[in-house]
C-alpha cells in the first residue's frame, strides 16, 4: 500500500505539469494574436508599397542604341531618349520561400526593397538591432539613456539638417577630454520622425534622437554632476539624461509610427524615403560598433535560448 508521505510530491508535480499545460495555451492565443498583428502590419506594409509606386521620377527612359563601326573597327554608342514615365519602385525581383520540414508547410516572404518607410522592412532591420544591443548591454553596468530633442515640430525639408547636426555632435563628444576623462561614451543612437502632421505647407515632424551612454567606471555623485553640466553645455538645452535604461525595446524603435502614414500619399511618403536614404537614422559607435563588426565578420548570429542572449 502507497504511503500517504508521497501525496504532496504527487499533487506539487500535477501541479507542476497543469501549469506547463496553462503555459502552453497561454503562448499559443499569444501565437495567434501575433499572427493577427503581423498580417495587419504586411497589409499596411503593401498599401505603403502601392502608393509609394504610382510617385513618377521621369517623363524619359535612356536608350543606348549602338552604332556604325568606325576608326579600327570600333563602334560607338548613341544615347536615346524615349518618352516613356518611369516609376518608383517598391518590390525587387527576390523570391524567399521557407519550408517546414515537419509541418510541409510554406512561407513565401513579400518582396519588398529595403526601404525603412516601409513597417514590414522596418521591423526585419529593427529585430537583428534589438538583439544585438540587448546583447551588448548585458556585459554594462547601468547603461543610460539621452534624448535629443531638435527644437519646435519643423518641416520634413529641414528635419534632414536637424538630424545631421546632431548626429556630428554625438559622434565628436567622443573623443572630448572631459569624455575621456571620466570613461564615459555614447555607443549608440537612434533617430525618430515622431508624430507625422500633414500641413497646407507640407508635411511636419518632430525629429528626435535616442542614444546609448556607458560608463567603463562608477563615478563620484561629484564627478557625475560634473560630467552632466559639461554633457548637457556641449548638445545645448535640448537634451536630457533619461535615467538608467529599463527596456531596450524603447530605444530602438521604428523611424515613424505605421498608423501615421495610412493617410499620406505617395508623394509625401517618397519624401520620406528621401530623407531616410539621406540620413543614417541608426548608428552603433565605439564598442558596440566593433562587437557588431566582429560578430558579422565570424559569420555569427545573435540569439535567445531559454531567456538568455547568446552569440
Amino acid at each position: 500500500m502507497q504511503s500517504t508521505d508521497c501525496i504532496p510530491k504527487y499533487q506539487a508535480r500535477y501541479a507542476r505539469i497543469a501549469s506547463e499545460e496553462s503555459n502552453r495555451i497561454l503562448n499559443l492565443d499569444n501565437w495567434e494574436k501575433g499572427q493577427a498583428l503581423n498580417e495587419q502590419l504586411k497589409e499596411q506594409s503593401h498599401d505603403i508599397a502601392r502608393k509609394l509606386e504610382t510617385v513618377k521620377l521621369n517623363d524619359y527612359q535612356v536608350e543606348r542604341v549602338p552604332g556604325r563601326p568606325y576608326l579600327e573597327k570600333k563602334k560607338f554608342t548613341r544615347i536615346r531618349y524615349v518618352k516613356s514615365p518611369t516609376y518608383f519602385q517598391a518590390y525587387d525581383q527576390s523570391d524567399l520561400t521557407f519550408c517546414g520540414l515537419n509541418t510541409e508547410q510554406t512561407l513565401s516572404l513579400p518582396k519588398f526593397r529595403n526601404i525603412s518607410v516601409i513597417p514590414y522592412v522596418a521591423r526585419k532591420n529593427r529585430r537583428s538591432m534589438l538583439l544585438e544591443l540587448e546583447y551588448y548591454l548585458q556585459g554594462v553596468e547601468k547603461p543610460r539613456t539621452w534624448v535629443h530633442t531638435t527644437g519646435k515640430r519643423c518641416s520634413i525639408e529641414e528635419a534632414e539638417e536637424r538630424f545631421k547636426k546632431v548626429h556630428r555632435q554625438i559622434s565628436k563628444i567622443n573623443y572630448e577630454k572631459f569624455m575621456k576623462r571620466a570613461g564615459a561614451s555614447f555607443v549608440f543612437r537612434s533617430g525618430e520622425l515622431g508624430e507625422i502632421v500633414k500641413t497646407e505647407t507640407g508635411l511636419n515632424v518632430h525629429p528626435h534622437i535616442h542614444s546609448v551612454l556607458v560608463l567603463r567606471r562608477r563615478l563620484p555623485k561629484r564627478e557625475w554632476s560634473q560630467l552632466l553640466q559639461r554633457i548637457r553645455s556641449y548638445f545645448g538645452a535640448h537634451s536630457q539624461d533619461c535615467g538608467v535604461i529599463q527596456d531596450v525595446r524603447e530605444l530602438v524603435k521604428y523611424v515613424c509610427k505605421p498608423s501615421d502614414l495610412e493617410h499620406l500619399d505617395g508623394q509625401d511618403l517618397h519624401k520620406l524615403y528621401q530623407l531616410t536614404k539621406s540620413v543614417r537614422m541608426v548608428e552603433c559607435l565605439r564598442n558596440f560598433r566593433k562587437l557588431r563588426r566582429r560578430i558579422r565578420e565570424t559569420n555569427h548570429k545573435v540569439v535567445r535560448r531559454q531567456g538568455t542572449l547568446k552569440c
